[in-house]
């Protein structure tokens, strides 16, 4: 019998739970709707049930709820039952100022307006309650459950909430129908085989603790005379053991919170229990002396007592509580451990829990779900008002199974309502009323489940003291390997199991953490993240591995140390000798570098610090060996295998044609795709692509992926071997560069595979057919050279014994591609260069002109010379008129493309601002800049530094703009030429300028490398005015560049899209990241795919064929029309006669000079490059 129904609406949900709260404290029973009518019932019968099954009813009154029909019907019906049943049954509340009216107005009510203090509210209802409905006595009230935490079971915010369920969820555990099996067999074994002691065992997150509280105890409930004690042993065990004991004893539901006499009664009880191993059942026959009563104890995460801290007292323990209840002679007290079986047994005790819970015939697993179960869960949510099953696509449905199956977490009910709760928060963004796979891919799936999630017991840690949120630092620095990999950290049992603060964070975080590991002595141990999905998405853990300098340096250390550690414990000395040259790697790399940065780090660092200190140790022995001169053979035969070692560590990370992920994304239909592909299923791989890209239709990796999975299809289905080039883009240099590469590869590819599958494919016609390459296709493998010469000549080393690839696309900027040139040019391996407009093709034709008559080199873009040139001739008409113009450069003096724009210029009647001048003999700055200013500003004697050096990581902008402002009428513009990883540091430079009264309406040129949307989106304003020349723009209607840009849109922004008008089209292609380097990438691939000779079968014959093809042939598809390569030492239309290479590009159009000006800001950046018209002399 319910004494209180309390009648609400919704507007007033706050002051019913309120009121639902106060009544509960004072150990009255209540129905309210939000906690006793569950979704999926008879809504109205509840109601009526409800009302007629109390003794009084609560009306929350106010101006809404006598405005709520709903509200009205329940009062209505509580009025006619207190006509028919009792007086006073109805008990209206008032909570705000309202007009009574009718049938109110002949009932006295209870008023709490403007009552702003709780404590006085509460003061208030009860005293008007008890006169109503006096409180049972103490030792009346029908206790079932002690010490349970109820306060910690939150009210439901979102369908799937990530608690425990408790008894009074019974009506949603039995609806999902999960596990209802297991509870039987709990059930069966308590109720039937009157056992007394019982295991459940399961993974962490499957629900162990919801299935004991809300499947087995209502179960026992309902025979009646059963009570239960509630244990969680994640503190003191015998402290929570007595708090179990004492609120029993007292028949008090909890003691969370305790009175001073309760905290004494407790803490002489816990010590008692420690002392004697018999009190324990001579308690529990006491406590269950009428044997009519039954006693279930709850004994929650036993692993807690697996902690380093209770290793002394853990077997005492289990002993204490598994002896106690088996020596008690009735069945009528049972105890039921619930325990994660995997997380003890990284201790070598584990053996204890075996020997005294944990006997075979005592324990019941649960089984892992299968797929209808984890539907029935994604189905049925907690609350369907929310979300209807209808709202799921199937699909969607399929994919969350699959990828929890694939991270093996398909038990995992928190990280599956992480994920639910993902998708929630989406369709009430949007109110959709459909989830598809859209949605799920927005949403993140598992790798923003586990941020949320991380991020979440993250935050709950406080602020203060800071050391507390510090050991979590530690712990995730000490147990990832690394960013982005697959390997899983392996730690020893000894560290983990001597560590408390190990096993604090384990035990914090154990929801998103997965423990395993064999069951011998000191074996290692894997912490699993999940296949480094956490490392990957959780934004904290990243922070903190940025922000440690030294992270990777120690990883690699660590890495080798426990590898290190295992062969010198080695008892066959040949063994231990031959495994150490090995290890002399490490030598090199370690000892002459940061050693001590990296012990200052070790609390944070490593997982086994003795290890890596000896592991230092002898390579700083053997490194003062190796200066000594002693290992010279040893060092060139390490070497030698690193060679061996590096190139196939690059092959593996930075190499793909489909198999990795190289560009970071959360779409996880790339991440199928990627997964068929490996699995050589390449029609299911170009279907996932294929989704991908409806979703982002601007990836031109997923667009080469998706092709290459078509020509592999088509290979083993009608035998047609494609032809292989590679693609190196500076991915780590420069992502936004590297993607605007790859997107004319992409096209280029696009154009023929689309063109071979109309005339091939569709037509089945493979003996005559010469679309494509006559009759072959082209796969691309994508490489990220990170824009670094020591990378790209590693890349060169490898695609020319690649007899497979027979063209490069790349590389990116002009000094990467001078010196991966002579290797190519050495290995026979044609390069195209679509970008660099500086190649040193007169350090080629010194090397090789008398060793080989094929050249292998050429560029793909307009010379340095040309564009310098153009941008002149515009300058003389802006300056002011006179015989020689001063410009202060900023460029970057290792970066050979800019440096080549300066020289050139200093060609022409142009003078270099000399900040090594200094400062006026007058000049205030002169008071901060003692004698010569300062070791930057003035070099000494000979020194090759630059006066505005972006290359000098000890330049001073603002020093250099000081002095620059100070005599700004000795310049007439300024010339800024980054290189291209540095362009962010170049807007800085600009943003400085604009910001100085002296410069800031100077005149602003650039090199054609701030020619990307990363310049307009990151400077903005600051970029207005700058003047650069470029070798292609948007926006022509003639010819191939019309025919390309319109193709270009239709594949980065929308296939329905064709032939766009001008001024539309080229916001399009601003917007789709199609440049200049676009258009050199597309002509350089399309040069390889006309120049190629198929008929050739050999690799090297291919070639070598293709060389002498792009030294003679005119390419009809370039852009913006026909292209052809020339000698590089043809100047103007005089020939050197002495023999030189064929490598630059020889192009139709000529370059275009481009200022950005301000747009409309509903467009992409509100910025744009615009064209400007022809210059006059």
């Amino acid at each position: 019998m319910t004494d209180f129904f309390i009648s609400y609406t919704k507007t007033d949900l706050e002051s019913a739970e309120e009121i639902n709260e106060i009544l509960k404290e004072a150990q009255y029973k209540t129905f309210i709707q939000c906690a006793d009518i569950l979704a999926g019932v008879n809504f109205m019968g509840k109601i009526k049930e409800g009302l007629e099954s109390c003794d009084y009813c609560i009306a929350v009154l106010s101006p809404e709820y006598l405005g709520s029909k709903w509200a009205t019907a329940e009062f209505e019906t509580a009025y006619t039952i207190s006509i028919k049943k009792k007086e006073g049954f109805l008990i209206p509340v008032k909570i705000k100022e309202t007009e009574i009216e009718g049938l109110f107005r002949t009932i006295n009510y209870i008023d709490l307006v403007n009552i702003t203090e709780r404590t006085q509210r509460k003061q208030i209802l009860l005293e008007a309650i008890k006169k109503i409905k006096p409180p049972r006595p103490e030792d009346q009230i029908e206790v079932e459950i002690f010490n349970f935490p109820w306060s910690d079971h939150p009210k439901l915010e979102t369908p799937y909430h990530l608690n425990t369920f408790t008894p009074d969820d019974e009506e949603l555990f039995t609806k999902r129908n999960i596990h209802v099996d297991v509870v039987t067999k709990l059930y069966d074994k308590i109720v039937k085989d009157r056992s007394k002691l019982i295991c459940l065992e399961g993974p962490s997150g499957c629900g162990k603790s919801s299935l004991v509280l809300s499947g087995l105890v209502p179960k026992l409930r309902k025979e009646g005379k059963w009570k239960f004690v509630y244990f969680e042993f994640t503190k003191d065990p015998y402290q929570e053991l007595a708090t179990g004991l004492t609120a029993i004893s007292r028949n008090i539901p909890t003691l969370a919170d305790k009175s001073d006499e309760e905290e004494v009664a407790i803490k002489y009880l816990a010590n008692d229990l420690r002392e004697n191993q018999n009190l324990l059942q001579n308690k529990l026959e006491s406590i269950n002396s009428d044997k009519e009563t039954k006693l279930l104890l709850i004994a929650d995460k036993i692993d807690g007592l697996y902690q380093p801290k209770f290793q002394e007292i853990r077997t005492k323990f289990l002993e204490l509580i598994s002896q106690s209840i088996l020596n008690i002679n009735s069945s009528s007290i049972a105890l039921i451990a619930v325990i994660d079986k995997a997380a003890i047994q990284i201790d070598i005790d584990h053996k204890t829990y075996e020997n005294t819970l944990g006997k075979t015939n005592r324990t019941v697993a649960i089984p892992k779900l299968n797929d209808k179960q984890l539907e029935n869960l994604i189905k049925i949510p907690i609350s369907e008002d929310k979300f209807k099953v209808e709202s799921f696509d199937q699909k969607v449905i399929n994919l969350i199974i699959k990828d929890l199956k694939k991270e093996k977490q398909g038990h995992n009910l928190v990280l599956l309502g992480a994920i639910l709760n993902g998708i929630w928060e989406i369709k009430e963004k949007y109110q959709l009323s459909k989830i598809t796979e859209r949605e799920y891919d927005e949403s993140g799936g598992v790798n923003n489940a586990l941020n949320k999630l991380a991020s979440e017991i993250y935050n709950a840690i406080p602020e203060e003291p800071i050391e507390e949120r510090k050991k979590t630092e530690r712990f995730f620095l000490r147990m990832i390997e690394s960013i982005n990999n697959e390997t899983n950290k392996l730690v020893s049992r000894s560290i983990l199991v001597r560590s408390q603060e190990y096993s604090d964070q384990i035990d914090k975080f154990r929801k998103i953490l997965k423990i395993s590991g064999e069951l011998k002595e000191d074996k290692l141990i894997k912490v699993e993240f999940f296949h480094s999905k956490l490392a990957e998405s959780w934004k904290d853990l990243l922070t903190w591995v940025r922000k440690e300098q030294a992270f990777d340096t120690a990883k690699t250390i660590e890495l080798r140390a426990e590898k290190w550690w295992v062969v010198i414990k080695d008892s066959n000395w040949w063994t231990r000798i031959k495994n150490h040259f090995s290890f002399f790697l490490s030598v090199i790399k370690w000892s002459y570098k940061s050693e001590n940065d990296v012990y200052k780090r070790y609390e944070y660092l490593f997982s086994n610090p003795d290890h890596v200190k000896d592991f230092l140790d002898w390579s700083i022995r053997w490194n003062w060996l190796f200066k000594a001169g002693s290992s010279a053979v040893v060092l060139l035969l390490v070497t030698t295998i690193d060679n061996i070692y590096s190139n196939w560590d690059l092959k593996d990370k930075n190499f793909s044609r489909g198999e990795k992920q190289l560009f970071s994304t959360n779409d996880s239909n790339k991440k199928r795709g990627i997964e068929y592909f490996l699995e050589e299923k390449y029609e299911e791989a170009e279907k996932q692509f294929d989704i991908s890209r409806k979703h982002d239709s601007n990836d031109p990796e997923v667009l080469i992926y998706r092709n290459n999975s078509k020509v592999l299809k088509w290979e083993k289905e009608h035998k047609i071997e494609p032809i292989l080039i590679a693609a190196s883009v500076p991915k780590d240099g420069n992502e936004k560069v590297a993607l605007e590469i790859l997107r004319g590869v992409a096209q280029a590819q696009e154009k023929l595979i689309k063109d071979f599958e109309k005339n091939c494919i569709k037509k089945n016609n493979f003996s005559s057919c010469t679309s494509g390459i006559a009759g072959r296709t082209l796969q691309v493998m994508i490489i990220n050279d990170k824009n670094e010469i020591k990378t790209a000549t590693q890349v060169a080393q490898i695609l020319i014994d690649d007899k497979e690839v027979i063209a490069v696309v790349g590389h990116n900027v002009s000094q990467v591609s001078s010196k991966a040139a002579i290797e190519y040019q050495k290995g026979g391996l044609v390069m195209i260069s679509p970008t660099s407009f500086a190649l040193d093709f007169p350090a080629l034709d010194k090397l090789y002109q008398r060793s080989t008559t094929e050249n292998y080199i050429y560029s793909a873009t307009i010379s340095a010379e040309d564009l310098v040139d153009k941008l002149y001739e515009h300058m003389k008409t802006v300056l002011p008129k006179k015989e020689n113009h001063t410009l202060l450069f900023c460029f970057d003096d290792n970066a050979v493309d800019q440096k080549r724009f300066v020289e050139r210029f200093q060609l022409k009647s142009v003078s270099s601002f000399d900040i090594k001048a200094g400062t006026k003999p007058d000049s205030p700055l002169n008071n901060y800049l003692p004698e010569s200013i300062s070791n930057f500003l003035m070099p000494k004697e000979n020194s090759n530094q630059v006066n505005c050096d972006f290359s000098n990581k000890d330049l001073d902008i603002d020093r250099v703009l000081d002095i620059a402002e100070e005599r700004f009428n000795e310049i007439d513009a300024i010339f800024v030429a980054p290189y291209v990883n540095h362009i962010g540091d170049s807007i800085s430079l600009i943003k400085n300028i604009k910001s100085r009264a002296e410069l800031k309406d100077k005149e602003i040129f650039a090199s054609p490398t701030l020619y990307t949307n990363q310049t307009l989106l990151s400077g903005e304003e600051n970029m207005v005015g700058i003047t650069m020349p470029v070798s292609w723009l948007p926006g022509s209607n003639q010819g191939n560049s019309f025919d390309f840009e319109n193709h270009a849109i239709m594949i980065w922004i929308d296939k329905n899209k064709s032939k766009v008008e001008e001024n539309e089209r080229i916001k399009l292609l601003n917007k789709a990241g199609v440049t200049w380097r676009s258009v050199g990438a597309y002509n350089a691939t399309n040069a390889i795919i006309e120049g190629i000779d198929p008929s050739n079968v050999n690799s090297s014959e291919l070639r070598k064929s293709l060389s002498q093809s792009l030294s003679s042939k005119v390419f009809k598809t370039g852009i913006p029309d026909s292209i052809e390569f020339y000698k590089s030492c043809e100047t103007d239309n005089k020939k050197n006669e002495e023999a030189c290479a064929i490598g630059k590009m020889k192009a139709n159009n000529k370059p275009e000079i481009v200022q950005i000006e301000r747009e409309n800001p509903e467009n992409l950046t509100g910025y744009k490059f615009e064209k400007l018209g022809e210059t006059t002399k």
